[in-house]
């Protein structure tokens, strides 16, 4: 009789490959994929080119077109931050899910559990 490890080297195994986390960048910059934020930084940008260009007081223009990126930033930081916590939290479940399943296998016309 064979033993586990050469078993698993001759045929393989049959677990499922571990999902790969994303980065909190990966989710970052997928939050900043929404085509309203998008519009928003485009437009923020444009108040400040347009501001410094045609505006007498060029020290202050740039203040409205900045707040604009600082919301847009601060609306994908905080999701950002919700959707890194809830792809954390699925992860641990799925791990404690993988350690509670059982599986029976009958060998030798006998029953045996297993993980």
């Amino acid at each position: 009789m064979q033993n586990q490890a050469s078993r698993e080297e001759f045929f393989g195994h049959n677990r499922k490959p571990e999902a790969k986390l994303k980065t909190l960048w990966q989710i970052f910059l997928g939050a900043m994929d929404d085509f309203t934020l998008k519009i928003l930084v485009v437009a923020a940008l444009v108040s400040i080119l347009v501001e410094m260009l045609t505006s007498d007081h060029r020290e202050i223009a740039w203040i409205e077109g900045f707040a604009i990126l600082c919301a847009v930033i601060l609306s994908s930081g905080i999701t950002t931050i919700n959707d890194f916590q809830k792809q954390k939290q699925f992860a641990e479940l799925n791990d404690i899910s993988e350690g509670r399943k059982m599986v029976t296998i009958i060998r030798d016309c006998e029953q045996i559990y297993t993980h």
